[in-house]
């Protein structure tokens, strides 16, 4: 249900890297595509700042707990759907390891870009801008 096109329209996180770039990140697309050993190959694109696109290829590679994933590529330890429908959003969970220090990241997922970040969250603890991407940074 997972496979497909996605639009990542939001990330906030504690990882050095994400917030020394954040305010010249604009929103990629992933298309998931299921091995047939439990892996999930992933497409990234991300759009460049010239107007073109760079595309990354990389696999989340099955873990033992089931519905955990991990990618090298991306330094990240832990990788799983916290909630989604299947068909407008997921929220996504990666820990990310770099030089040894731990940090956390959260991405909104969407089948389309009419999706404000703001109208699926809930209740509860709020994200400040200074670790937040997100809107219509797309390109």
């Amino acid at each position: 249900q997972f496979a497909g096109a996605w639009n990542i329209i939001a990330a906030a996180s504690n990882d050095k890297v994400f917030l020394s770039k954040k305010d010249s990140m604009k929103m990629a697309t992933a298309i998931v595509t299921p091995a047939a050993n439990g892996d999930l190959n992933v497409k990234f694109g991300f759009p460049k700042h010239d107007g073109g696109c760079q595309i990354m290829d990389t696999v989340f590679v099955k873990g033992s707990v089931p519905g955990q994933f991990s990618d090298a590529d991306f330094n990240q330890k832990k990788i799983h759907v916290v909630k989604t429908d299947y068909k407008r959003y997921a929220i996504m969970y990666m820990q990310v390891e770099r030089d040894g220090v731990t940090s956390n990241m959260l991405q909104l997922y969407s089948r389309c870009w009419g999706i404000a970040p703001g109208s699926l969250w809930g209740r509860g603890p709020r994200l400040g801008p200074g670790n937040m991407v997100g809107g219509n940074q797309h390109g």
